[in-house]
């Protein structure tokens, strides 16, 4: 096999032809699919050559008809995955017709089945693998489809836009779709099947009457209301915060088992993953309900973020995807805990997205190039795209955001565009200049911030001195500064916010915009030396460095009101602990007084948010913020921390669990309740560790009369650090009833995959042959591989036998879907992380692959892994 190209954003060059009408002739039938393609090409360019993209691995072409004259094949070449036509006329409607077998398309991209239904996904590439197109988000159409099928096979036919008719004759059904919105080929969508149904009505704040759909596998009816009434709440938040109304008639969500990614946003017509959609008390946890409250948001919010106003090119996927993400956080903030989802998207970033920073996979939000675009659907573009909108909006102000966000939309409308004219506008409507900021959209790598301060008792001032420093990344060194906006508040020793004074004001909280590799920021108004808190609510997306001792952490874990700074200087603290003082007493013995404090006042908390402030840092966020480690010292570390924690808190913890559990009523997914649940489980989790006499009485009366999920997996977890006789007896009782749903057998497939025991890497060797585990279905494949993965206990083998295990099945799974094989290489792709043998073992591991018989998604993350070492 020859390298696969490499696409450069400076390449980038608009299409030579329009498509402005496009008619789509789908025939379905037990062979397969036919499909005839009707477009209305328009020259835009000087060269009369049209290249269309299709995919030859699924694709047969069967004709081809300029003006309704068919094109011989001496007038058309098609090379590989490209068909070429030269010496066009200016306009000319091409007909193109194609056959292909859905049932074949294991990679889940185009037209495929999934539970015997047809679904389509054409982001970023699927439309190809139907037809011969310009295959590129800039060519927007209007679309008309037509869907032919034998009566009686389906009692849904769905595409987007509006149904215009829906007949049958001669034992055939034909349904005609037409959406007015012109749109990129990737936001096409066709869903054919038997579905049952929920509906509604909404009327818009213009008076306009929506039906909104929602179609679910059979079987799935009652597990749908939480998602349909999550889609009207979304459809009233976009209006009132963003002024955003739906623009068609009809609104329709299509949930399906078989799907790569979360869900997709076609105009009029999303697709979800089950995942993401159904929602019952024994089906779905707490979390899995905020979930599909946020993905519904996320999917919807598209419309205008996406679909209205799309991405010229695939360089600039976070000026959508970013922008929603933003959209959708801010969505989950107004409807559960603002504080606890602010820290919940720290966490992503501060654990997953600087790791993508440190590792040979860096990219900046609008990345340079690419070999296979699906590698760069990341945490990068999402959420650190999201947090480079949440600082426009915090530079520029909420109300002027809102204004600048508006005008976007409205300039745009209909539009292919990028993020230079989405910045460019933010600046032009708030004349605020960001010309510095739009590095953000250029540099990669993570910016470190370190910080120092001193008390200057004769000015009564607090002042801190600041220093960014970008690492290299590949591709890119001897960065320049970024503009930084840091939130800043200073705590007495009492725990009182100090009202202190800057730049003329005199507030609780400042904000220090830093735009130079050092500063000063001086503040006064101080009686008494003060502790500084800094980033609150994780204002910029940098690595923190600030010197504070057990005292000021204590005081800051303890009365610091913004969640996000709480929870960093707990994480700090206990981060601290854990690499350096495993075996300190006294030390351990000070956090621990801290934390039966708070678990003992419980009362008077937000229980939602102290659940989080009383766990330990995980091994995966401890290895990126202390890289290189040594695996094993590791996890000896953080095993004796939490074992000494255990010891000292399972007396106030018993207490918390009884009192908590007075106070479990019927389920309900309120904040509330989530908040009871969640302080409880930690509570017991505590227990489970101190192995604590009454820990498997509690565990064992929790499990039995649990009404909802969140409760039993809280004691599965529990017991899942190792195995034991309860852990295999109350895991066999899930089980059995977890066949009645994939979603909780995936649970049951997870719960195998991460114990805490070295000897998962055997129960999950066996499990590959597990009667329910299937290759085709992408969930399921998460849930064990993906989870293994993630598990250091079972990942970091002595002997390799962990990477070598991994590496085998993602190679077979590369072969079917490359895209999901290419998401559980993560573990592998980041070997430099780790010291000694563990570094050789997983290099080998890399260098034992076959790169001419893998797919371009795997190639391009095992060569820059690789690259690593030169």
């Amino acid at each position: 096999m020859s390298q696969p190209n490499t696409i450069y954003l400076k390449d980038y060059l608009p299409p030579q032809y329009s498509a402005k009408q496009v008619s789509l002739e789908f025939t379905l039938d037990d062979t397969g699919c036919h499909l005839v393609s009707h477009v209305d090409y328009e020259i835009q360019g000087s060269d009369h050559t049209l290249v269309l993209n299709g995919d030859a691995d699924i694709l047969t072409l069967v004709s081809i008809a300029l003006d309704g004259q068919i094109v011989p094949d001496s007038h058309y070449t098609l090379e590989g995955d490209q068909l070429i036509l030269t010496d066009l006329p200016d306009g000319f409607k091409l007909s193109i017709e194609t056959q292909f077998d859905p049932k074949k398309n294991t990679k889940l991209s185009g037209l495929y089945q999934s539970q015997g239904n047809y679904c389509t996904q054409c982001e970023s590439h699927g439309f190809r693998r139907m037809t011969y197109f310009q295959d590129r988000p800039d060519v927007l159409s209007i679309y008309t489809t037509s869907i032919t099928a034998p009566a009686n096979h389906f009692n849904a036919m769905l595409s987007n836009g509006n149904l215009i008719s829906d007949q049958t004759s001669a034992g055939l059904r034909t349904v005609i779709w037409h959406d007015p919105f012109p749109k990129p080929c990737y936001l096409f969508a066709m869903v054919c099947g038997e579905f049952e149904q929920l509906s509604t009505q909404y009327t818009t704040r213009s008076g306009r009457d929506v039906t909104v759909q929602l179609y679910l596998e059979p079987g799935c009816l009652g597990q749908g209301q939480f998602a349909l009434d999550s889609i009207i709440d979304s459809m009233k938040w976009d209006e009132e915060t963003f002024d955003r109304e739906y623009d068609l008639d009809l609104f329709m969500v299509v949930s399906v088992s078989d799907f790569n990614y979360g869900a997709m946003e076609n105009k009029g017509l999303n697709v979800f993953n089950n995942k993401y959609i159904l929602a019952s008390p024994q089906t779905a946890t707490d979390q899995d309900y905020i979930n599909v409250h946020a993905v519904i948001g996320h999917e919807y919010f598209h419309n205008w973020s996406g679909n209205r106003v799309t991405c010229r090119d695939w360089f600039q996927l976070s000026l959508k995807e970013g922008l929603t993400v933003f959209r959708d956080q801010s969505f989950t903030m107004d409807r559960y805990s603002k504080g606890v989802k602010r820290l919940n998207d720290a966490a992503i970033i501060r654990q997953f997205q600087f790791a993508q920073d440190s590792g040979p996979m860096a990219h900046p939000i609008q990345p340079p190039s690419y070999i296979e675009v699906n590698n760069f659907y990341t945490v990068t573009v999402y959420n650190k795209g999201a947090e480079v909108i949440r600082m426009i909006q915090t530079i520029l102000g909420v109300d002027a955001f809102r204004k600048a966000l508006n005008d976007y939309f409205e300039t745009f409308d209909g539009q292919a565009v990028t993020c230079d004219d989405f910045v460019a506008i933010m600046a032009k409507s708030s004349g605020v200049s960001l010309d510095q900021f739009k590095l953000w959209y250029t540099q990669a790598g993570t910016p470190q911030v370190q910080v120092s301060y001193q008390y200057n008792k004769s000015e009564n001032s607090m002042v801190l001195d600041m220093t960014q420093a970008i690492p290299d990344t590949p591709e890119q060194t001897h960065k320049k500064p970024m503009v930084l906006p840091i939130r800043v508040s200073f705590l007495d020793d009492h725990g009182t916010i100090v009202n202190a004074q800057y730049n003329g004001e005199r507030a609780k909280e400042h904000l220090c915009l830093m735009t130079d590799k050092e500063q000063t920021f001086t503040f006064t108004g101080f009686d008494s030396e003060a502790i500084p808190s800094v980033l609150r609510d994780f204002s910029a997306p940098v690595a923190l460095s600030i010197p504070l001792d057990a005292r000021q952490r204590a005081v800051l874990m303890q009365y610091e009101t913004d969640p996000y700074a709480a929870w960093q200087a707990a994480h700090g603290w206990m981060s601290e602990l854990i690499m350096h003082h495993a075996n300190d007493a006294q030390a351990i013995a000070g956090l621990a007084s801290v934390m039966t404090s708070l678990l003992q006042d419980h009362a008077k908390s937000d229980t939602y948010f102290l659940a989080d402030l009383l766990v330990l840092p995980s091994l995966g966020a401890l290895i990126e913020e202390h890289k290189p480690v040594d695996i094993q010292v590791l996890k000896a570390n953080h095993q004796a921390v939490q074992q000494s924690l255990a010891a000292l808190l399972s007396e106030t913890a018993e207490k918390a669990y009884q009192t908590l559990t007075s106070q479990i009523t019927a389920y309900e997914p309120s904040l509330e309740a989530m908040g009871v649940r969640k302080l409880r489980q930690v509570c017991l989790y505590w227990l489970a560790v101190a192995e604590h006499q009454n820990f498997e009485t509690y565990a064992k009366a929790q499990f039995e009369t649990a009404d909802n999920l969140t409760d039993q997996l809280a004691v599965l977890s529990a017991l899942n650090r190792k195995p034991s006789e309860l852990r295999n007896a109350l895991m066999d009782a899930f089980y059995q009833d977890a066949q009645a749903s994939d979603l909780v057998m995936d649970r049951w497939f997870q719960l195998q995959a991460s114990m805490g025991d070295a000897s998962v890497l055997a129960q999950v060797e066996a499990l590959i042959s597990h009667e329910s585990f299937h290759w085709s279905n992408p969930n399921r494949v998460r849930s064990l591989l993906g989870v293994f993965g993630a598990n250091p206990y079972g990942f970091h083998q002595n002997d390799a036998s962990g990477y070598a295990f991994l590496l085998a099945q993602i190679i077979h799974l590369d072969k079917l879907n490359p895209q999901v094989a290419s998401r559980l290489f993560d573990p592998l792709l980041h070997w430099e992380k780790y010291q000694g043998n563990t570094k050789q073992m997983m290099h080998s591991c890399l260098k034992s692959i076959d790169l001419d018989t893998i797919s371009d998604d795997l190639f391009e993350l095992v060569t820059k892994a690789l690259a690593e070492a030169s």
